[in-house]
C-alpha cells in the first residue's frame, strides 16, 4: 500500500514539474523593426535628439496576437520600454532627472502590432540596454496571463554632426572650431585634456573597458555642447577619438587643412588629402620622378572606391573607407604599360605600406544626419594622410576627371587606358572603367584626343 502511495506520489511530482516547466517556457514573443530613424546593420544605433520610430510584433503564448481583447480576464495590457543599468533600473535619458519609460500603443487596424516613438535627448554617447517588457495581467488579483521581454544593445551617438580623427596618441594636437586640445595625458586609465590658458580637464576611463567621453565647449561660447570621445584602437596604444553636436555643424568647424612635410629621408608627408566630399571623389597618382623615367617609370593610381558600401561607419566606427591602388609600369613614355593590382580594402585607421615604398592612412572622417543622402550613415567626408619617398610626387584629379582625360600630367604619354591605350600592355587584366565608374563612349575618346 505504501509502495503504490510513494509511486503515485512521484508520478504527481513529475506531473507537476513537467507542468511547472511547460508553463516556464510559454510565453509571448515580440520581433522588433525599426521603421525610421535608426540604423541596424552594426547593430542599432540612434542618435540624441533624433525621434526612432520602434514597431513590435507580439505574439501571445498561445500563438494569438497580443491584444487586451485575447485576454478577457485582464485589466492592464501594456508594452513598454526603457533603457537600463546593471541592476534593471530605468535611466534618465531625457535630462529631466526623472526616470524614463517609453508606452508602446497597439496599432488600431493590426491586432498585436504596437509601436513607439524612441527620443533621447541626454545621454552621453555609448552601448546602452534597451529592454521591451509586454505584460497582461489583473492587477487587483496580481495574476499574470502571458508576458515577454526583449533587450537588446543600443548604440547612441552623442549628435547629428560628428567627426572622427584617427590614430591619436600622447601630445597630439586636435583642433576644432575656436577650441585647440592638446592631449596632455592618454592611457588606460584615461587623459588629460589642455585647453590652454591654464586650463585643463581630467577624464577618468571608471571602468578601464577603452571607452570614456565628456563634454567641450567647441565655439567657446561658455556652454559645454559637444562631446569629446575617446575609443581605444584595438592592438594599439592610440585612440579614436569622436566629436558629436546637435547645435554646431562639425563638418565645417574642423581645421584639418592639408599640408606637405617633408620628412628626414627626404621624402614627403602629405597630410589630409581628401579621397571624398558628398559625391565627389578624388584619386592620386604617385608620380615616379626618377631620373630615367622617361625609359622606365613604376606610378600608382589611388583610386577610391564609389558609392555607400564602400563609405560605412556605424556606432562610432569606421567600418569601410576603401581604395584600390593600382601599379602602373611604363615604358618609353607609356607605350608599353604594365599594370598590377597592389592594394584593396579600408584604410581608415590603417597604415598601408604599399610596394615596401609609401604609406597612406585613412585620417579623418566626417559625418552627418542627413535622411535626403543616399544613407544616413554613409560616411560624407574622408581625408588620409600620403607618405611619399623621395624621388615622387603626388598628382591629384577628380575620379572623373582622370577617366575623362588624356593628359600627360596624370598619364604617361596621355596613354588612359579608357581613351588611348599603350601599343602593347600585359599583367593583371584591370578593370578600369570599373574602377573609375566611366564608360567611355566614341565621343568621349575624340574629346580626349
Amino acid at each position: 500500500m505504501w509502495r503504490k502511495l510513494r509511486k503515485l506520489s512521484v508520478l504527481v511530482l513529475v506531473f507537476v514539474l513537467v507542468a511547472s516547466a511547460l508553463a516556464a517556457v510559454r510565453a509571448a514573443t515580440i520581433s522588433e523593426n525599426w521603421v525610421s530613424g535608426a540604423a541596424t546593420e552594426f547593430g542599432t544605433e540612434i542618435v540624441l535628439g533624433v525621434p526612432a520610430t520602434l514597431n513590435l510584433t507580439i505574439v501571445s503564448s498561445d500563438g494569438d496576437p497580443f491584444t487586451p481583447s485575447n485576454f478577457p480576464n485582464a485589466d492592464s495590457v501594456t508594452v513598454t520600454g526603457k533603457f537600463v543599468d546593471d541592476y534593471g533600473n530605468a535611466l534618465d535619458v531625457n535630462g529631466d532627472g526623472t526616470a524614463d519609460v517609453f508606452s508602446f500603443t497597439e496599432s488600431a487596424t493590426t491586432p498585436g502590432l504596437w509601436s513607439a516613438t524612441i527620443n533621447v535627448t541626454s545621454l552621453e554617447p555609448g552601448i546602452y540596454t534597451f529592454r521591451i517588457e509586454a505584460i497582461a495581467q489583473n492587477t487587483t488579483t496580481g495574476e499574470i496571463f502571458d508576458n515577454a521581454t526583449l533587450e537588446e544593445d543600443i548604440y547612441v551617438g552623442g549628435g547629428k554632426y560628428w567627426v572622427l580623427k584617427a590614430g591619436v596618441k600622447d601630445g597630439d594636437e586636435i583642433k576644432i572650431g575656436s577650441l585647440s586640445i592638446k592631449i596632455a595625458s592618454l592611457s588606460d586609465i584615461g587623459a588629460i585634456l589642455d585647453f590652454g590658458n591654464l586650463s585643463t580637464k581630467t577624464i577618468t576611463d571608471s571602468n578601464q573597458d577603452g571607452w570614456f567621453a565628456t563634454l567641450v565647449d567647441v565655439n567657446t561660447d561658455g556652454t559645454n555642447d559637444s562631446w569629446m570621445v575617446f575609443s581605444k584602437d584595438a592592438d594599439s596604444d592610440t585612440y579614436t577619438v569622436m566629436f558629436y553636436s546637435n547645435s554646431l555643424d562639425l563638418t565645417s568647424l574642423v581645421e584639418a587643412d592639408e599640408d606637405i612635410v617633408r620628412a628626414k629621408d627626404g621624402g614627403l608627408l602629405y597630410r589630409n588629402k581628401i579621397l571624398k566630399d558628398h559625391n565627389n571623389y578624388k584619386a592620386y597618382v604617385v608620380w615616379d620622378n626618377g631620373f630615367f623615367s622617361w625609359f622606365h617609370a613604376t606610378d600608382y593610381y589611388i583610386i577610391p572606391l564609389q558609392g555607400y558600401e564602400h563609405w560605412k561607419e556605424g556606432r562610432g566606427q569606421a567600418r569601410t573607407m576603401d581604395v584600390k591602388i593600382i601599379k602602373r609600369e611604363s615604358y618609353f613614355g607609356g607605350l608599353i604599360t604594365k599594370d598590377k593590382k597592389v592594394f584593396e580594402g579600408p584604410i581608415f585607421n590603417r597604415d598601408v605600406k604599399v610596394d615596401n615604398l609609401f604609406n597612406i592612412k585613412g585620417t579623418w572622417l566626417y559625418n552627418m544626419w542627413n535622411s535626403q543622402y543616399r544613407s544616413m550613415w554613409e560616411i560624407m567626408r574622408g581625408l588620409a594622410d600620403i607618405k611619399l619617398p623621395k624621388g615622387y610626387e603626388l598628382r591629384e584629379a577628380n575620379v572623373r576627371d582622370l577617366a575623362t582625360t588624356s593628359s600627360e600630367e596624370l598619364w604617361r604619354g596621355g596613354h588612359n587606358p579608357l581613351l588611348n591605350p599603350s601599343k602593347l600592355s600585359f599583367g593583371d587584366q584591370i578593370d578600369w572603367s570599373s574602377i573609375l565608374n566611366f564608360e567611355p563612349t566614341d565621343e568621349s575618346s575624340e574629346e580626349s584626343s
